[in-house]
């Protein structure tokens, strides 16, 4: 079968912990975390699925800062998914994504989206209640919702897998 190409926005605050997943995903890097993004970080992953064959994964890690944000044009071009982190400990993230995404949108087209809630073994508590996200998902045409657990690996697979199903059945 043909190599596919997906490029894939993976959008959301550092704090997020979206590069370290990216890092641990693309480099077998368990200890990404002390590395610090500067507006965009690149990675390169494949995937074989039984239905798709081979895909390629360009990965496109985007922190949401003002300063980036014009910059969003270009990183934006040509992405057939977005991956939207947030985390229940950053009430605040969803008036931070609320800027990105309709510009994300007017630069792509069918763009599928999917936000990713990143837990760890330690979270206890919720920040955000959960029909605040489902609206927040009916306004911005948010397809679907993932839980990643940062020290699961199986958790990124399913991530992966989840958003590329979203873009070839969109």
């Amino acid at each position: 079968m043909d190599n596919k190409i997906f490029k894939i926005l993976l959008v959301g605050k550092p704090e997020s912990a979206k590069n370290e997943i990216l890092m641990n995903y693309s480099y077998d890097l368990a200890n990404a975390g002390t590395k610090l993004v500067i507006g965009v970080d690149f990675a390169v992953n494949y995937l074989e699925t039984p239905n798709w064959g081979y895909i390629t994964l360009q990965l496109w890690d985007i922190w949401t800062d003002d300063r980036w944000f014009n910059l969003l044009f270009n990183w934006s071009e040509g992405a057939l998914g977005v991956l939207l982190f947030f985390s229940q400990s950053d009430i605040d993230i969803l008036k931070t994504l609320e800027k990105w995404i309709p510009e994300i949108q007017r630069r792509t087209q069918n763009i599928s989206m999917m936000l990713v809630e990143v837990i760890s073994d330690q979270q206890t508590a919720l920040g955000i209640p959960n029909d605040e996200i489902k609206m927040f998902m009916e306004i911005y045409s948010i397809d679907d919702i993932i839980k990643v657990n940062i020290n699961s690996e199986k958790s990124f697979n399913s991530m992966f897998r989840t958003i590329i199903k979203l873009i070839i059945e969109s």
